[in-house]
Parts: C-alpha cells; sequence; structure tokens
C-alpha cells in the first residue's frame, strides 16, 4: 500500500499551524512544525544504542545520541529543536496544572514537582499527594499522614522498606549534610562486615556483629529513669571486661555479682540468697535493712560464708572466712597519727530500743576467741557475766562466779564478798574482806 502525504494548513485568529501526516503503516513518522521540530515515530525493528536516525527527510534523532538501546515496535517521541522542551499538562478545576517536563537544558525530568506533590503510584487508586512531597504509593497505611517536614514518603500497606544494593566490596550509606559539613552519616560497610556511624565526620561507633566499639569516651545515662541491662531475659549473665577476660559479671540466673572470672574462683562473688538466719550466699552486702529481715531473726548487713574442703596430705596453716592484713604506712613529714590498726571500729551499735543484752562492738556468740598478741585495755573497760555463770576464766582454770568491774576492782561475786584465784592445777587462792 503507497504511503499517501496529507498537508493540511489550519489558520485561526491570525495563527498558522501545520500538521504533516506521512501515512500510517510502519516505518513513518509523523512531524509537527513548518521544520519539523515535533516527530512521532514507530520504529518496528530493533535500534542500537546511541545511534543517530532519520526517517524520510525527517530528523528523529540527531547529533550524537545519548540513548538506551530499543526494542522493536517501540514508540520515539522526539523534540529535534535546540533547547527544545517538552511539556504534558492537564486541566485541574478550571487551571491547567504541568504534570511532566522535560527540561532539556538541564537535562532533568520533573513530574508533577511544579505546583504541589508527586505521586508515585505502584497500586490502583492512589490518593492525591501531600503538597511538596514526594510520595511512593503501594498501598494505604491506614488514617496515617506524612510530617509536615517530609519531602520523601513510602507508604504501603504492609511492610515498607527502603533498600541499597551495592557489590560485595563496596558499602550502602545514608548521609546526613549541611552547608558546615558532611555532619553525619549511618554506612553498613560490607566488606569489614559492620555498620559506621559517624558524627562530625569522624567514626564514633563500629558495630559488628559481636561487638560494639565506640571510637572515643562515651556516657551512658537515662535522665528520666533507671539504666536497665538485661540478657536473655531473667537468667541472663551481664559481663564487663576487656580483652583479658571478664572484670564484672551480673549472673541473673543466681542473683551473683561477680568480680574476676565467671566462676567459683571469682575475686569477689556477692550474691545468693539471704532468709532470715539462713546464709548461702558466699558474700552477702546489705545497706539498708528492714529489721528482721523476712521471717528470720538476724539482721546482718554483711555476711560471709565459706565451704572448705579438706585435700588429702594439704597442710594448711591458717583456715578462716576472713583475713585481714595490717596496714603498711610510709611515714610523711609531720604526719601525727594517734592510732594505727587493722581493724577499727569506731563506736557501738545505737539506735533503736535497748537490747536485753546491750549493744556490743563486737559480738563472739559462740567458740573460743584467740589473742595471740597483747590485750590492751583501755579506761572503763568491764568484764561482766550473768550471775550464777562463771567469772574471767584464765588459762585452763575454772573461776568462781563474780563479775569484773570499772577502776581496777575485781569482785568475785555480786556482794564483792571474796575474791578467787584458781590455779590449773586445781588449787584455789582466796582473798576475803
Amino acid at each position: 500500500m503507497p504511503n499517501p502525504q496529507m498537508f493540511v494548513k489550519m489558520v485561526a485568529n491570525g495563527q498558522q499551524a501545520d500538521i504533516n501526516v506521512v501515512g500510517g503503516d510502519d516505518l513513518v513518522s509523523w512531524a509537527l512544525g513548518d521544520d519539523s521540530d515535533v516527530v512521532f515515530f514507530l520504529r518496528t525493528t530493533t535500534l542500537a544504542a546511541d545511534t543517530a536516525l532519520s526517517v524520510d527527510s525527517d530528523d528523529v534523532l540527531v547529533g550524537t545520541p545519548v540513548t538506551e538501546a530499543l526494542a522493536a515496535d517501540s514508540l520515539i517521541i522526539s523534540n529535534v529543536t535546540a533547547s527544545g522542551d517538552i511539556l504534558i499538562a492537564a486541566n485541574r478545576g478550571g487551571n491547567s496544572e504541568e504534570y511532566v517536563k522535560v527540561d532539556s537544558s538541564a537535562g532533568a525530568l520533573y513530574l508533577s514537582g511544579y505546583q504541589g506533590g508527586t505521586m508515585l503510584a505502584l497500586a490502583a487508586n492512589p490518593p492525591a499527594p501531600d503538597q511538596s512531597v514526594v510520595h511512593i504509593w503501594g498501598g494505604s497505611a491506614g488514617s496515617v499522614a506524612a510530617g509536615s517536614d517530609a519531602i520523601l514518603v513510602a507508604e504501603n500497606s504492609a511492610a515498607a522498606t527502603i533498600q541499597l544494593l551495592t557489590p560485595n566490596n563496596s558499602y550502602s550509606a545514608i548521609y546526613f549534610s549541611d552547608p558546615d559539613a558532611s555532619a553525619g552519616q549511618i554506612l553498613y560497610d560490607h566488606s569489614n562486615v559492620r555498620f559506621n556511624i559517624a558524627i562530625e565526620a569522624s567514626n564514633r561507633l563500629l558495630w559488628t556483629t559481636s561487638e560494639m566499639a565506640f571510637q572515643q569516651a562515651q556516657t551512658i545515662s537515662t535522665s528520666p529513669g533507671n539504666l536497665t541491662i538485661t540478657a536473655g531475659g531473667s537468667t541472663g549473665d551481664v559481663l564487663i571486661g576487656d580483652g583479658d577476660g571478664t572484670i564484672l559479671y551480673v549472673d541473673g540466673g543466681t542473683n551473683n555479682v561477680g568480680i574476676g572470672a565467671v566462676s567459683a574462683n571469682a575475686a569477689l562473688n556477692i550474691g545468693g540468697t539471704f532468709t532470715g538466719s539462713s546464709f548461702t550466699s558466699a558474700v552477702r552486702v546489705v545497706t539498708a535493712l528492714t529489721d528482721p529481715p523476712g521471717n528470720g531473726t538476724n539482721s546482718i548487713g554483711v555476711h560471709i560464708a565459706t565451704n572448705f574442703t579438706e585435700v588429702a596430705d594439704a597442710s594448711t596453716t591458717t583456715r578462716a572466712s576472713l583475713r585481714v592484713v595490717r596496714p603498711t604506712t610510709t611515714a610523711a613529714s609531720g604526719a601525727a597519727v594517734t592510732n594505727s590498726a587493722s581493724v577499727y571500729i569506731s563506736d557501738a551499735p545505737t539506735g533503736g530500743a535497748t537490747p536485753t543484752n546491750g549493744h556490743y562492738s563486737i559480738f563472739v556468740d559462740a567458740g573460743n576467741s584467740r589473742f595471740d598478741g597483747n590485750i590492751k585495755m583501755g579506761t572503763n573497760s568491764e568484764f561482766s557475766t550473768t550471775e550464777g555463770t562463771n567469772g574471767i576464766i584464765f588459762g585452763a582454770g575454772t573461776a568462781p562466779n563474780g563479775t569484773a568491774s570499772t577502776a581496777g576492782q575485781l569482785y568475785s561475786d555480786n556482794s564483792g564478798d571474796d575474791l578467787s584465784f584458781e590455779h590449773a592445777d586445781g588449787t584455789e587462792d582466796e582473798l576475803t574482806t
């Protein structure tokens, strides 16, 4: 079938429009303008990338094109006039509004960005775009609107994600910049398998699969309330340490706090159970007590309980639950020290109801107490027992009933009638008043 040509010249209000229709079959062009400024062309065969193209006498792709390769039966719309733009507009409420514009001078494509927001609808029945927002819509998220300062919104009726794709040896990042500098970034480095978090263009945190390495001194605080650290619920462990091992640990399974290795051999292990007078902990430290605690009968602030297992052929000089090593002091010029002690108890307990047996600075409930060194008794020292019991025992002997009072006076009994000394061989020396 021949390709007919039709020339139509239309004159209206003194203006002239030329329409050149060159056939209606394949491989023919439809050119608009005196100089065929705009050309519509259906190409039935493939076209290689960056290839100039002319049809009949009409230029379709001119100069050295920068174009993708085209498949067969592709439509080409081309403005061949230098710096000529392409605009698609529609009447909205009686006014034409721009929806698509190609700015050839700037090399830019604008989608509805001139008067309102842009809606990239990925599903049917999208809503009107928000003002000045690029809205990517895959479904309704419900009764929720974009923030007033948002310029990019991704909405979906299910999960919505933004994905960055890179080769294995590269990284993906989100940069936060302003006129001063590249202020911050969140970067995933696949080569090193870590997140980099930067503030003021410097790395502050390197987060790997097993470590969060702060790159400067950090303070972790919760000003409104408590800082809670948990691991694996109520039975997990929290470990604090360095490259050489654990320094401090919290064992949620046994309610223990330890310093040193996570084992019974820790340098300090604080925890266990405390029910009244029953102790199963290695060390118990209490800074505030309700008297009596629980259902027990004792209020004890620090409890030390140790279990020893003797080993055959093992020689032990001293076995004790607590050892206090003497202080070693280097004298300073002009230093005046009145007393020096390994253990110093400044005062006896006070407050509350007066105990039945009185207040004691030291209370040894059972067993013998041994002092290998000298014992110095201060002023107003008192030795006393309840009437009817033994008095003061010297060595292996048994003294008669009596009390020791103040001012160096020693009475054998409450009436002060006699004073008896019993020797180790059972003999007695008795003084009477």
